[in-house]
């Protein structure tokens, strides 16, 4: 995931782990989920993409001030940093995590 440069399907990283086994790649995964290592950027038609967190997430939290972008025509889905943290509020809820999904064409394919 590091050496591809944005998130990857999970399609895609079984294909690249050949041989390896579904049950074994899921294990895998749900290792460096749980790990802070990785984290589920964006899932669409049962395809789950993950990508490679940052330095603000451990075992315990996944800490993300960032958004996804998923490019309709190259079909690339990317971590988008914000240049301010989202702030959300709902009366009588506690929010643990604020997920933001965008789609459209990115800087390459425009």
């Amino acid at each position: 995931m590091f050496a591809y440069g944005s998130a990857m399907r999970h399609s895609a990283i079984q294909k690249q782990m050949q041989p390896i086994d579904r049950v074994t790649l899921y294990r895998t995964l749900e290792s460096l989920l749980d790990k802070g290592i990785i984290h589920k950027a964006f899932q669409e038609n049962n395809e789950i993409y993950y990508a490679i967190c940052g330095k603000s997430c451990n075992t315990n939290t996944h800490k993300h001030d960032h958004a996804h972008f998923k490019c309709t025509k190259c079909n690339i889905v990317s971590c988008l940093e914000l240049d301010e943290a989202i702030k959300i509020a709902l009366p009588s809820y506690e929010i643990n995590k604020v997920s933001i999904h965008m789609e459209g064409m990115c800087d390459l394919c425009q």
